[in-house]
């Protein structure tokens, strides 16, 4: 029977495995979202929390590609993009690094739709853009960039209604009959385009289109990415951005209160469940 703790083990190798390839190639990464705060609050993984996320700078971002493209990563190992998961077929924009000898739920049709990709653990990597300063430029980016993630919710293996009201549930499904009439690779193209619109132009504000929908208008000071630091993370050391308090005071406001007890539970896998294993 595995527990949390084995879980944030093969995270910290995750992030380890990623740390060494940066630190080869000279690619910043920064820790963020969840183990951002457990690197802050908790010197190591939030005692519920059950994934690891990074961000990097989209030039950074495209050198770690070629990189593990080339070979870099050790065996277990494996870089996920979102065209691995098949044509027409659509998760999320996320890019990932997959533990490849970890399997987290049975070889159902679900999983076959992905090609399996979704069956690992996996480290979220949130790539940063460019973004305008004027907030009207910026709501316009961030509105066509919804737009086109709701699109390709028709091309999921399925949509959980249950998660939106009945107002949103109505915009759901129109935007999933809208989106067969187009290619997931032609979304993603245009998706991608948008994103990286705004860089070269000097701008001091970033943002990550690859965030979950709700949280792509987080916008970012350039200044708070300029250097990385070291933070303890369990048995290890990390980079995170220098301006980590605002970057987490911008996601989550007053990130070092703990939520209710009743939030304090795993999202991503269920460590209890037969089909959770970890190949040694």
């Amino acid at each position: 029977m595995y527990t949390i703790d084995d879980v944030h083990h093969y995270n910290d190798l995750l992030l380890a495995e990623v740390d060494r390839i940066c630190k080869k190639h000279d690619i910043a990464y920064y820790m963020d979202s969840g183990t951002l705060i457990g690197a802050v609050r908790h010197n190591g993984n939030i005692p519920w929390d059950d994934d690891v996320d990074i961000t990097m700078k989209r030039a950074d971002y495209e050198k770690f590609i070629d990189v593990c493209k080339a070979g870099e990563l050790a065996d277990g190992y494996e870089l996920v993009l979102p065209k691995d998961y098949g044509e027409n077929h659509f998760f999320d924009f996320i890019p990932h690094v997959a533990f490849t000898k970890s399997t987290i739920k049975p070889d159902n049709d679900e999983m076959k739709f992905y090609n399996g990709k979704q069956n690992h653990m996996l480290l979220d990597i949130f790539v940063l853009d460019e973004i305008s300063p004027s907030p009207l430029a910026q709501k316009w980016k961030v509105l066509r960039l919804q737009f086109l993630y709701m699109l390709s919710w028709a091309h999921r293996y399925k949509i959980d209604y249950s998660e939106y009201s009945a107002a949103q549930r109505v915009i759901v499904a129109i935007m999933s009959h809208v989106g067969k009439l187009f290619k997931q690779s032609s979304i993603e193209k245009r998706f991608t385009k948008i994103a990286m619109n705004d860089n070269g132009k000097g701008y001091d504000k970033l943002f990550s289109a690859y965030y979950p929908f709700d949280q792509i208008h987080f916008i970012y000071d350039r200044s708070w990415f300029d250097n990385a630091v070291r933070l303890p993370f369990d048995e290890y050391e990390f980079d995170a951005p220098q301006g980590y308090d605002n970057v987490l005071r911008t996601m989550f406001g007053s990130y070092m209160e703990l939520p209710p007890e009743d939030k304090r539970v795993a999202e991503h896998y269920d460590v209890t469940s037969e089909y959770f294993t970890i190949m040694e």
